[in-house]
This record gives structure tokens, sequence and C-alpha cells, in this order.
């Protein structure tokens, strides 16, 4: 199916999710209360603005019904998602994510109260949000891996070169970052280490794991902010960028 084709089956939803099933309750706009009447206003430049997103993306007009693309994790309901661009003056930009860790990069509250806020006001629209791992998680994860193997008894991967002595310290310090303590290497120890680090391999389920960890996370943030977890669909992990979780539009 034609990309434009494919985006204007989505604008088409999320047109009807935003206005028309709030068209049909009243006869006439005048008998729009003054607060119902800028609720809806708000709905209808939100679908303007996405629309000219999504004509921006793909470049041209046209528009066809189709079915949503096998294996979403939505089941077919995601809307929009994007890696820029905004909805209602709000940035949907993925959110970024600490390398190796779940929690969010940064202070992000103000976009989550924006996010929580803008499904308050739209009782049809849920998210559907993905994780990311990206090339930064993997020397993080990396070392997180070490630290298990070392307080496991499993010991440290066969290196040659590395002495008794050095192992030793590497195991010390792998000790105490364990225990959530700062570990300072000599130079001569910290080459060692990092090639310790790059003979660790990661698996993909571990990463996997990150990315789906990433995405549950930020779902528990906008939870605590009020937003009904029904309304929050984490998906499958997203093609491999920077760590971070993909928000996506879908219908609640």
């Amino acid at each position: 199916m034609p990309e434009r084709d494919f985006v204007f089956w989505h604008l088409q939803r999320l047109m009807y999710n935003l206005v028309i099933e709030r068209l049909v309750r009243v006869p006439t706009f005048d008998a729009l209360p003054r607060k119902e009447f800028l609720s809806m206003s708000k709905s209808i430049v939100l679908a303007l603005l996405v629309s000219v997103i999504l004509l921006a993306a793909c470049g041209g007009g046209g528009g066809a019904s189709a079915p949503a693309p096998a294996g979403n994790a939505d089941n077919g309901k995601a809307v929009f998602s994007g890696d820029g661009g905004s909805a209602g003056g709000m940035s949907i930009d993925p959110l970024p994510s600490l390398a190796g860790s779940a929690e969010l990069d940064g202070d992000q509250q103000g976009r989550l109260d924006g996010l929580a806020q803008m499904l308050a006001e739209r009782p049809t629209m849920g998210l559907a949000l993905r994780g990311r791992v990206g090339p930064e998680d993997r020397p993080v994860v990396a070392q997180q891996i070490l630290v298990e193997r070392w307080t496991s008894g499993a010991g440290l991967p066969d290196l040659a070169d590395a002495s008794f002595l050095a192992r030793r310290r590497i195991g010390q310090a792998l000790s105490q970052r364990a225990k959530g303590e700062a570990a300072e290497l000599a130079s001569e120890d910290q080459v060692l280490f990092d090639r310790y680090v790059a003979a660790v391999s990661v698996p993909d389920d571990r990463l996997a794991g990150l990315a789906k960890a990433r995405a549950e996370r930020v779902r528990q943030l906008l939870v605590e902010r009020g937003v009904v977890a029904a309304r929050i669909a984490v998906g499958e992990p997203d093609a491999e960028a920077k760590p971070s979780v993909v928000i996506g539009f879908k219908a609640g």
C-alpha cells in the first residue's frame, strides 16, 4: 500500500476520534456551552496540526481505506507516532532515556504533565509507547553484566595477558559498584577494564527487555499523574536509535 494512503487512513481515524464523536452529540454549535465549544475547537486545531505534519511527512494527498499494518502491538489502534513535530503545541519527540537504564534522561516533568493533561481533555484518545535502545546502551549494559558475573562468582571473561593482580583490582572495583559505590581505576586498569567490557556479549533479549522497561516506566509515570493504565499500550521495541521512548497516539 502506498505510504501516503496509509497516512491518510490514519488521519481519517484521528479526525473521527478528535472531532466527529463530539459533533454528533449536539444538534447545533449554538447549543454548545462555552466550555464545550472551546474544548471542541482545541480538538479540531489539534487534528489540523497533525494533518499538516502528516502531509509534510508523505509529501502529497490522497486517501484510501486500508487495514492497519500487521504486527502492530496495539491491535491496529495506533493513529500516529513520530520522531519530532508537535501535536496541539506539545512536543512529540521521543522521551530520552539514560543509557543502560529505564529512567528518563533530564527533566521531563513538563512533557509528562502535558501528555497527562492532553489525555484528560480527550477521553477518546490513548497512547502507544515503544521503547528504544541505542549504541550508547551496549557498554553500560556490558558493565552491568560484568558486575553480575563477578558477584555471582562466575568471574571475568578470559583475557590472555591480564595479570592476577590486575584482575583482582578490577574485581574489587566491580564489588564496589555492585553496592552503588564509586570505584575509580588507575589508567592502566581502566584500559584493561574497557577490554573486559568489549569482550562481553550483550544478548538481544537483554536489550529488548531494557526497551520494554523504558516504555513501562513512562506508563507508570503517567499513571501516577492520573491517567488510566488501560489507555496506555506498551508495544514491541522500536528500531535501534537513541535510547528513548517513542510516543504514539491511538484510539482510547
